[in-house]
């Protein structure tokens, strides 16, 4: 059905996994503006958390469900799922809703497995049905400008960005110590879950970004305090682990590189 991109409609919604990202945040647009969403089955492994959703959103005894899985054996009961379950479950329950007839909606990560994003990717094609991925910082008021500022090339050219996640110890220790991402052979690693936001905002702006790297402030305090004990020109395999995490052709990382050398004054 094609509409006038000014008209509205009401697209009705099944949620997949009511956390943070499924209950709390997405569940709350209906809130916002029930003219535009209509949430009409759920599904979640806690009870308490189907019914208190449930009764919050209006969906009928007969469309809750006690798992992902339970959801997407019916047949479509909505335009849209909403797939906000944990990430390793991403990619299969993705699939079978496209089975049914679903648009996705998909929280990130797709998958942990290049090799079955590429595979969600050619079965929407087929199916033609639409997987968006949740970037949500794409579409955040600072970040558009930021890529309107590099797309019009205000900024001239982009060689390096230092672009850091920071993570606080509460966050850090009930997530990813204790928490759901807490095991990589569960999750999958701390590089993907937490920063494919920041991942993606470097792909979407355009940038060809020929390196990522995945570290603490800890890993090169360590190395940094090493340098500063040493002379490098008389430790060959110092000087090489130097050079590994520093592209020394790179301006900025040559600042960097510099600096270790205990130069008082990085900028001469």
């Amino acid at each position: 059905m094609k509409r006038n991109e000014k008209e509205k409609y009401m697209v009705t919604v099944a949620i997949a996994g009511l956390g943070a990202r499924g209950g709390y945040i997405y569940s709350a647009f209906q809130k916002n503006r029930p003219d535009l969403m209509k949430t009409v089955a759920i599904a979640d492994l806690k009870e308490e958390l189907v019914e208190k959703y449930g009764r919050e959103l209006g969906v009928k005894e007969e469309n809750r469900f006690s798992s992902a899985e339970e959801l997407l054996k019916r047949e479509r009961l909505a335009d849209v799922v909403i797939i906000a379950t944990q990430d390793r479950d991403h990619f299969r329950h993705a699939m079978a809703a496209l089975e049914k007839g679903y648009h996705i909606l998909l929280e990130k990560p797709v998958s942990p497995r290049p090799d079955e994003c590429v595979k969600l990717e050619r079965a929407a094609k087929k199916a033609e049905r639409l997987v968006a991925v949740c970037h949500v910082l794409r579409y955040t008021p600072f970040y558009s400008r930021v890529k309107q500022l590099i797309d019009e090339g205000v900024l001239g050219d982009i060689v390096t960005i230092v672009h850091t996640e920071g993570l606080g110890n509460i966050h850090q220790s009930h997530s990813f110590v204790r928490g759901n991402w807490g095991n990589t052979a569960k999750s999958n690693f701390m590089l993907l879950a937490k920063s494919c936001h920041d991942i993606d905002l470097l792909q979407s702006d355009g940038l060809k970004s020929t390196q990522v790297k995945q570290g603490s402030n800890a890993d090169y305090k360590d190395l940094y305090n090493r340098v500063l004990n040493a002379n490098l020109n008389d430790d060959p395999e110092l000087l090489a682990e130097v050079e590994a995490n520093f592209d020394i052709d790179n301006m900025f990382d040559y600042y960097i590189f510099e600096s270790f050398y205990g130069n008082s004054d990085p900028g001469n």
